[in-house]
Protein backbone atom coordinates (compact mmCIF):
# COMPACT_ATOMS: atom_id res chain seq x y z
CA UNK A 1 0.00 0.00 0.00
CA UNK A 2 2.79 2.33 0.84
CA UNK A 3 4.49 1.92 -2.19
CA UNK A 4 1.37 2.70 -4.17
CA UNK A 5 0.63 5.75 -2.52
CA UNK A 6 -1.65 4.90 -0.19
CA UNK A 7 -0.19 6.03 3.00
CA UNK A 8 -3.21 6.22 5.37
CA UNK A 9 -4.42 3.06 4.37
CA UNK A 10 -1.01 1.43 4.86
CA UNK A 11 -0.94 2.84 8.55
CA UNK A 12 -4.57 1.58 9.08
CA UNK A 13 -3.69 -1.96 8.03
CA UNK A 14 -0.95 -1.96 10.25
CA UNK A 15 -2.76 -1.10 13.10
CA UNK A 16 -5.43 -3.72 12.42
CA UNK A 17 -2.71 -6.31 12.16
CA UNK A 18 -1.19 -5.36 15.41
CA UNK A 19 -4.36 -5.24 16.66
CA UNK A 20 -5.15 -9.09 15.73
CA UNK A 21 -1.88 -10.01 16.64
CA UNK A 22 -1.77 -8.79 20.05
CA UNK A 23 -5.94 -9.63 20.87
CA UNK A 24 -7.17 -12.26 18.58
CA UNK A 25 -10.00 -9.68 17.49
CA UNK A 26 -9.52 -10.34 13.78
CA UNK A 27 -9.11 -8.24 10.99
CA UNK A 28 -12.04 -6.00 9.26
CA UNK A 29 -12.29 -5.94 5.74
CA UNK A 30 -11.97 -2.31 3.82
CA UNK A 31 -11.79 -1.35 0.04
CA UNK A 32 -9.13 0.92 -1.82
CA UNK A 33 -9.72 0.92 -5.19
CA UNK A 34 -6.45 1.78 -7.96
CA UNK A 35 -7.04 2.76 -10.98
CA UNK A 36 -4.66 1.06 -13.83
CA UNK A 37 -3.56 2.72 -17.04
CA UNK A 38 -5.60 2.26 -20.14
CA UNK A 39 -2.86 1.20 -21.81
CA UNK A 40 -2.28 -1.70 -19.72
CA UNK A 41 -5.57 -3.54 -21.49
CA UNK A 42 -5.62 -1.70 -25.30
CA UNK A 43 -4.19 -4.49 -26.89
CA UNK A 44 -6.71 -7.12 -25.80
CA UNK A 45 -9.08 -4.63 -26.03
CA UNK A 46 -8.24 -4.01 -29.46
CA UNK A 47 -8.32 -7.88 -29.82
CA UNK A 48 -11.49 -8.74 -28.90
CA UNK A 49 -13.10 -5.19 -30.78
CA UNK A 50 -11.45 -5.39 -33.92
CA UNK A 51 -11.92 -8.80 -34.82
CA UNK A 52 -14.30 -10.24 -37.25
CA UNK A 53 -16.03 -12.04 -35.21
CA UNK A 54 -15.73 -11.01 -31.15
CA UNK A 55 -17.26 -14.19 -29.52
CA UNK A 56 -15.08 -16.55 -32.00
CA UNK A 57 -11.75 -14.68 -30.46
CA UNK A 58 -13.22 -15.06 -26.73
CA UNK A 59 -13.80 -18.57 -27.35
CA UNK A 60 -10.65 -19.38 -28.99
CA UNK A 61 -7.69 -16.56 -28.99
CA UNK A 62 -5.49 -17.53 -26.19
CA UNK A 63 -3.53 -14.09 -25.98
CA UNK A 64 -6.00 -12.59 -23.99
CA UNK A 65 -5.68 -14.88 -21.32
CA UNK A 66 -3.15 -14.99 -18.53
CA UNK A 67 0.23 -17.16 -18.35
CA UNK A 68 -1.17 -21.32 -17.37
CA UNK A 69 1.72 -20.42 -15.41
CA UNK A 70 0.72 -18.13 -13.21
CA UNK A 71 2.54 -18.46 -9.70
CA UNK A 72 0.48 -20.02 -7.03
CA UNK A 73 -0.37 -17.46 -4.42
CA UNK A 74 -0.48 -18.38 -0.34
CA UNK A 75 -3.03 -15.68 1.30
CA UNK A 76 -1.88 -16.75 4.18
CA UNK A 77 2.10 -16.81 4.11
CA UNK A 78 2.15 -13.47 5.99
CA UNK A 79 -0.12 -14.56 8.88
CA UNK A 80 1.58 -17.56 9.43
CA UNK A 81 5.46 -16.16 9.45
CA UNK A 82 3.85 -13.93 11.91
CA UNK A 83 2.71 -16.30 14.10
CA UNK A 84 -0.89 -15.83 13.82
CA UNK A 85 -3.17 -18.76 14.25
CA UNK A 86 -5.60 -19.75 11.40
CA UNK A 87 -8.41 -21.78 11.58
CA UNK A 88 -10.73 -22.98 8.43
CA UNK A 89 -14.77 -23.04 8.97
CA UNK A 90 -16.44 -23.83 5.84
CA UNK A 91 -19.68 -21.93 4.97
CA UNK A 92 -21.71 -24.07 7.17
CA UNK A 93 -19.44 -23.36 10.26
CA UNK A 94 -17.52 -26.44 10.00
CA UNK A 95 -14.14 -27.09 11.57
CA UNK A 96 -11.68 -28.07 8.01
CA UNK A 97 -8.12 -29.38 9.01
CA UNK A 98 -5.84 -26.39 7.76
CA UNK A 99 -3.57 -28.96 5.18
CA UNK A 100 -6.84 -30.13 3.83
CA UNK A 101 -7.75 -26.51 2.86
CA UNK A 102 -4.02 -25.38 1.52
CA UNK A 103 -4.27 -28.62 -0.15
CA UNK A 104 -7.87 -28.11 -2.03
CA UNK A 105 -8.04 -24.24 -2.45
CA UNK A 106 -6.83 -21.56 -4.02
CA UNK A 107 -4.12 -23.16 -6.17
CA UNK A 108 -5.46 -21.08 -9.12
CA UNK A 109 -5.56 -17.88 -7.11
CA UNK A 110 -2.84 -16.00 -8.60
CA UNK A 111 -4.16 -17.10 -12.08
CA UNK A 112 -7.66 -16.20 -11.06
CA UNK A 113 -6.39 -13.06 -10.26
CA UNK A 114 -4.43 -12.09 -13.02
CA UNK A 115 -7.41 -13.31 -15.21
CA UNK A 116 -9.65 -10.46 -13.77
CA UNK A 117 -7.13 -7.85 -14.33
CA UNK A 118 -6.52 -8.50 -17.97
CA UNK A 119 -9.18 -11.11 -19.33
CA UNK A 120 -12.23 -9.43 -17.75
CA UNK A 121 -11.23 -6.22 -17.40
CA UNK A 122 -10.29 -5.90 -20.88
CA UNK A 123 -14.04 -7.51 -21.95
CA UNK A 124 -15.85 -5.18 -19.80
CA UNK A 125 -13.83 -2.37 -21.75
CA UNK A 126 -14.62 -3.93 -24.76
CA UNK A 127 -18.08 -4.16 -24.30
CA UNK A 128 -19.33 -0.78 -24.60
CA UNK A 129 -17.58 -0.79 -28.34
CA UNK A 130 -18.78 -3.76 -29.19
CA UNK A 131 -22.76 -2.74 -28.11
CA UNK A 132 -22.84 0.16 -30.21
CA UNK A 133 -21.69 -1.65 -32.96
CA UNK A 134 -24.02 -4.50 -32.35
CA UNK A 135 -21.67 -7.12 -32.27
CA UNK A 136 -22.82 -7.84 -29.06
CA UNK A 137 -25.93 -9.21 -28.80
CA UNK A 138 -28.07 -12.51 -28.15
CA UNK A 139 -29.26 -12.75 -31.24
CA UNK A 140 -25.16 -12.33 -32.33
CA UNK A 141 -24.12 -15.26 -29.53
CA UNK A 142 -26.85 -17.75 -30.64
CA UNK A 143 -25.99 -17.76 -34.17
CA UNK A 144 -22.10 -18.09 -33.24
CA UNK A 145 -23.40 -21.17 -30.50
CA UNK A 146 -25.55 -22.56 -33.38
CA UNK A 147 -22.30 -23.27 -35.12
CA UNK A 148 -20.94 -25.40 -32.44
CA UNK A 149 -20.98 -29.06 -30.73
CA UNK A 150 -23.50 -27.09 -28.13
CA UNK A 151 -26.45 -27.23 -30.81
CA UNK A 152 -25.54 -30.98 -31.67
CA UNK A 153 -28.76 -33.12 -30.30
CA UNK A 154 -27.61 -34.16 -26.49
CA UNK A 155 -26.55 -37.89 -25.74
CA UNK A 156 -29.54 -40.17 -24.11
CA UNK A 157 -29.37 -40.21 -20.27
CA UNK A 158 -32.86 -40.12 -20.16
CA UNK A 159 -35.78 -42.10 -21.68
CA UNK A 160 -36.94 -38.47 -22.03
CA UNK A 161 -34.32 -37.22 -24.02
CA UNK A 162 -33.85 -40.92 -26.46
CA UNK A 163 -36.69 -39.21 -27.72
CA UNK A 164 -35.87 -35.75 -28.04
CA UNK A 165 -33.56 -34.03 -30.47
CA UNK A 166 -32.91 -31.47 -28.20
CA UNK A 167 -29.69 -29.79 -27.93
CA UNK A 168 -27.66 -27.97 -25.24
CA UNK A 169 -28.31 -24.31 -26.87
CA UNK A 170 -32.09 -25.52 -26.46
CA UNK A 171 -31.63 -25.43 -22.84
CA UNK A 172 -29.08 -23.06 -22.37
CA UNK A 173 -30.90 -20.27 -24.69
CA UNK A 174 -33.90 -19.19 -22.35
CA UNK A 175 -30.99 -17.96 -18.99
CA UNK A 176 -28.81 -16.83 -22.20
CA UNK A 177 -31.15 -14.11 -23.22
CA UNK A 178 -31.51 -13.17 -20.25
CA UNK A 179 -27.54 -12.38 -18.91
CA UNK A 180 -27.24 -10.49 -22.42
CA UNK A 181 -30.03 -8.53 -21.79
CA UNK A 182 -29.31 -7.68 -18.44
CA UNK A 183 -25.45 -6.71 -19.65
CA UNK A 184 -26.58 -4.41 -22.63
CA UNK A 185 -28.96 -2.26 -19.92
CA UNK A 186 -26.86 -2.63 -17.38
CA UNK A 187 -23.01 -1.17 -19.82
CA UNK A 188 -25.48 1.14 -21.95
CA UNK A 189 -27.08 2.83 -18.65
CA UNK A 190 -23.43 3.18 -17.46
CA UNK A 191 -24.39 0.80 -14.22
CA UNK A 192 -27.43 3.13 -13.63
CA UNK A 193 -29.56 0.07 -14.58
CA UNK A 194 -29.93 -1.98 -11.50
CA UNK A 195 -29.04 -5.33 -13.27
CA UNK A 196 -30.82 -8.61 -12.07
CA UNK A 197 -27.95 -11.29 -12.76
CA UNK A 198 -29.55 -13.94 -10.08
CA UNK A 199 -31.69 -16.52 -12.28
CA UNK A 200 -29.24 -16.30 -15.27
CA UNK A 201 -26.00 -16.88 -14.03
CA UNK A 202 -27.32 -19.39 -11.26
CA UNK A 203 -28.87 -21.44 -14.33
CA UNK A 204 -25.86 -20.98 -16.68
CA UNK A 205 -23.44 -22.12 -14.42
CA UNK A 206 -25.30 -25.32 -13.60
CA UNK A 207 -25.41 -25.92 -17.49
CA UNK A 208 -21.79 -25.31 -17.76
CA UNK A 209 -21.64 -28.23 -15.88
CA UNK A 210 -23.91 -30.50 -17.44
CA UNK A 211 -22.08 -29.78 -20.74
CA UNK A 212 -18.88 -30.33 -19.36
CA UNK A 213 -20.38 -33.76 -18.36
CA UNK A 214 -21.60 -34.05 -21.71
CA UNK A 215 -18.04 -34.13 -23.19
CA UNK A 216 -17.05 -36.56 -21.10
CA UNK A 217 -19.23 -38.52 -22.17
CA UNK A 218 -18.79 -38.39 -25.69
CA UNK A 219 -14.99 -38.91 -24.38
CA UNK A 220 -16.08 -42.40 -23.39
CA UNK A 221 -14.65 -40.68 -19.69
CA UNK A 222 -16.41 -42.18 -16.76
CA UNK A 223 -18.83 -39.82 -14.88
CA UNK A 224 -19.91 -42.05 -11.89
CA UNK A 225 -18.21 -43.89 -9.93
CA UNK A 226 -17.85 -47.71 -10.02
CA UNK A 227 -20.82 -48.28 -7.45
CA UNK A 228 -22.78 -45.75 -10.33
CA UNK A 229 -24.64 -44.08 -6.50
CA UNK A 230 -22.73 -41.05 -7.04
CA UNK A 231 -21.25 -38.74 -9.87
CA UNK A 232 -17.60 -37.53 -9.87
CA UNK A 233 -16.45 -34.21 -8.89
CA UNK A 234 -16.53 -31.87 -11.22
CA UNK A 235 -12.72 -31.08 -11.18
CA UNK A 236 -11.97 -34.31 -11.28
CA UNK A 237 -13.55 -34.58 -14.81
CA UNK A 238 -12.08 -31.34 -15.54
CA UNK A 239 -8.50 -32.93 -14.76
CA UNK A 240 -9.44 -35.91 -16.85
CA UNK A 241 -10.32 -33.41 -19.78
CA UNK A 242 -7.24 -31.85 -19.33
CA UNK A 243 -5.21 -34.89 -19.69
CA UNK A 244 -7.13 -35.81 -23.26
CA UNK A 245 -5.81 -35.78 -26.87
CA UNK A 246 -7.28 -35.01 -30.30
CA UNK A 247 -6.68 -37.38 -33.20
CA UNK A 248 -3.82 -34.98 -34.11
CA UNK A 249 -2.01 -35.56 -30.80
CA UNK A 250 -2.79 -31.90 -29.56
CA UNK A 251 -4.45 -31.91 -25.91
CA UNK A 252 -8.28 -31.44 -26.04
CA UNK A 253 -8.30 -28.28 -23.58
CA UNK A 254 -5.42 -25.95 -23.75
CA UNK A 255 -3.53 -25.36 -20.33
CA UNK A 256 -4.96 -21.99 -19.93
CA UNK A 257 -8.61 -23.33 -20.95
CA UNK A 258 -8.38 -26.02 -18.47
CA UNK A 259 -6.97 -23.60 -16.15
CA UNK A 260 -9.48 -20.85 -16.93
CA UNK A 261 -12.14 -23.51 -16.21
CA UNK A 262 -11.36 -24.89 -12.96
CA UNK A 263 -10.52 -21.58 -11.61
CA UNK A 264 -14.11 -20.86 -12.46
CA UNK A 265 -16.05 -23.32 -11.70
CA UNK A 266 -14.04 -25.26 -8.88
CA UNK A 267 -13.19 -24.49 -5.01
CA UNK A 268 -9.09 -23.92 -6.80
CA UNK A 269 -10.37 -20.46 -7.63
CA UNK A 270 -13.70 -18.94 -7.66
CA UNK A 271 -15.79 -22.22 -6.72
CA UNK A 272 -18.99 -20.41 -8.34
CA UNK A 273 -20.65 -23.80 -9.11
CA UNK A 274 -20.64 -25.17 -5.68
CA UNK A 275 -20.87 -21.65 -4.05
CA UNK A 276 -24.16 -21.59 -6.39
CA UNK A 277 -25.49 -25.15 -5.80
CA UNK A 278 -24.95 -24.64 -1.88
CA UNK A 279 -26.51 -22.14 -2.04
CA UNK A 280 -23.50 -20.09 -0.37
CA UNK A 281 -23.41 -16.73 -2.79
CA UNK A 282 -24.90 -13.15 -1.77
CA UNK A 283 -26.59 -10.54 -3.69
CA UNK A 284 -23.14 -9.11 -4.40
CA UNK A 285 -22.18 -12.12 -6.10
CA UNK A 286 -24.37 -11.74 -9.18
CA UNK A 287 -22.47 -8.93 -10.74
CA UNK A 288 -21.17 -7.85 -14.03
CA UNK A 289 -17.55 -9.40 -13.80
CA UNK A 290 -19.23 -12.75 -12.24
CA UNK A 291 -22.12 -12.31 -15.55
CA UNK A 292 -19.28 -11.99 -17.77
CA UNK A 293 -17.17 -15.05 -16.51
CA UNK A 294 -19.52 -17.29 -16.78
CA UNK A 295 -20.33 -16.28 -20.50
CA UNK A 296 -16.78 -16.52 -21.01
CA UNK A 297 -16.58 -19.74 -19.86
CA UNK A 298 -19.84 -20.84 -21.90
CA UNK A 299 -17.69 -19.80 -24.96
CA UNK A 300 -14.59 -21.53 -24.02
CA UNK A 301 -16.60 -25.20 -23.28
CA UNK A 302 -18.65 -24.37 -26.60
CA UNK A 303 -15.10 -24.47 -29.00
CA UNK A 304 -13.52 -27.89 -27.38
CA UNK A 305 -13.32 -30.12 -29.84
CA UNK A 306 -15.68 -33.04 -28.94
Amino acid sequence: LKKAGCEEEAQKTYEMFLDAKNNGRGIHPFTKTFTLPKEYFQCDVDCICKSEDAFATLAIDESILPDAESPAIDPFADLRRLGITIHFFDNNGNPHIKDDYDRDHNKNLGFGQSYIIKTITAIMISLRELINSGQFSFDGISKYLANTWLSDPRQSVNAQLRESKESWLDIITPPLRLLCNEIIKDVVSQHQYKADYVCAIDSLTMKLEGCIREICRRRSIPTVTEDKHNEILLEKLLDKLGEECNLDGSLLLTPCTHKLLMTVLTKQGYNLRNNIAHGFTNLSDYNLQNAIMVLHSLLKISAIKV
